[in-house]
């Protein structure tokens, strides 16, 4: 009689349960992708449960200790978070090549007044990008046309980032296996990091597929604590940080130090919650809370400050851009749509201010939360009010290295 791995079995089982306790959810509960063939997705999780980590528990740890020494003060360092809004996975290219690029950000920051920060790169699974609706309506291009049809014809799933489905609107179903493309993407990644680099750079992503992220929960069996290894430092968007959600429940859970995406809606009710469920032992260094007000919404920042103050004292804060994002419609090819417009002299100026709310409240602004490409021919974000970007950003718009570093400069006065 064959012998069962018990390893396997176990693997097996873990992915059933996974599985098993997503399915059912609709998009607008959770915003998980739909995927119609379930026994491949339980064989996708089982890949991804059997794959080598991102990051190891004693990463996670070092990490931890230096955000907590930033957060009491003991360490004046800044922490910049920097890298592609959305990674794409890219299996058939030389993986030297997104190691170098890893090396060309770090060296970016590097060139900065702000060369002495803690750098952690927003990459090794930064491919799941939350999106508002299921799905959308667009303007195909018949063929042998030259533009797109006058009226919307076609209602195509979202695109979510390459760990679900492709930008192309032909090919927008879920696919389990890029659940696992992504995951031995980011695995290959770290280790070439490791041999051109010679050391593991915390990474961060956005812990938003719940399929993928639960496929890499490992417990240390030095001390049986839980761990998500992912990620350094996973965070929860602005759409997913309600208190009683999975995405919240799943990060209670873990050691990991936890970012949070706030608005200008969060309450105090809200934050309190949200320190309750994830950090309820009032570790220093826990938290590291991310405010995308804009500038239109400054008023509500010493409010936000008190809250903070009150309910999350200990927690760190970033800046973090996507409250400089802003919509404006153009007609191009006889069709109107949306351009997302991300100017720079915002950028500079919403951390200026950010960083005198946090001082006037009694707090630090510790750092910032940038999206970043290392390509200098990228015109994604604009330089001047009025501009318009000559390069769509894959999903937001990228300060490009030269307006990295410009930013970066600017503001190292108003950081810690």
């Amino acid at each position: 009689m064959e012998q069962v791995d018990p390893h396997k079995q176990a693997t097996w089982e873990q992915a059933t349960e996974i599985v098993g306790s997503l399915e059912g959810s609709s998009y607008a509960e959770n915003f998980q992708p739909t995927y119609l063939d379930q026994d491949y997705l339980r064989e996708a999780v089982h890949e991804v449960l059997t794959t080598e980590t991102v990051t190891q528990p004693e990463y996670v740890d070092n990490l931890s200790a230096s955000l907590a020494a930033i957060a009491s003060g003991e360490d004046r360092r800044p922490v910049i978070i920097t890298g592609n809004c959305s990674e794409r996975v890219l299996l058939d290219q030389n993986l030297h090549a997104p190691a170098l690029n890893s090396l060309r950000g770090l060296q970016i920051v590097g060139d900065t007044a702000l060369s002495h920060a803690l750098h952690i790169r927003r990459e090794r699974g930064q491919n799941t990008k939350p999106r508002s609706e299921e799905t959308e309506i667009i303007h195909p291009v018949a063929e042998g046309a030259s533009e797109p049809a006058e009226s919307p014809t076609q209602i195509v799933m979202s695109y979510m980032g390459d760990s679900i489905n492709d930008p192309d609107p032909n090919r927008r179903e879920p696919d389990p296996g890029r659940l696992v493309a992504a995951a031995v993407q980011a695995r290959d990644i770290e280790e070439e990091l490791l041999v051109t680099i010679g050391r593991h750079v915390p990474a961060a992503h956005e812990a938003l597929n719940l399929y993928y992220e639960r496929g890499f929960l490992r417990v240390d069996p030095r001390t049986g604590e839980r761990y998500l290894l992912s990620a350094d430092l996973p965070w929860i968007g602005l759409r997913t940080n309600q208190p009683d959600s999975d995405h919240v429940d799943l990060l209670s859970q873990v050691q990991n130090p936890v970012g949070i995406k706030l608005g200008a809606e969060t309450t105090d009710e809200h934050l309190k919650r949200l320190v309750e469920r994830l950090n309820p032992s009032r570790k220093i260094g826990k938290l590291v809370l991310m405010p995308r007000f804009g500038l239109d919404f400054q008023d509500r920042l010493p409010d936000f400050m008190e809250t903070v103050r009150e309910h999350a004292s200990g927690s760190l804060l970033l800046y973090d851009i996507h409250g400089s994002t802003k919509a404006k419609k153009i007609t191009e090819a006889g069709v109107e749509k949306k351009v997302k417009l991300r100017y720079v002299g915002d950028i500079i100026e919403e951390i200026k201010v950010l960083s005198a709310a946090a001082q006037a409240g009694g707090l630090a602004l510790h750092g910032v939360h940038l999206e970043t490409t290392t390509d200098d021919s990228r015109l994604e974000c604009i330089d001047a009010p009025g501009d318009l970007p000559l390069h769509e950003g894959g999903i937001d718009p990228q300060l490009n290295p030269r307006q990295t570093k410009a930013v970066l400069n600017s503001v190292a006065p108003y950081l810690s």
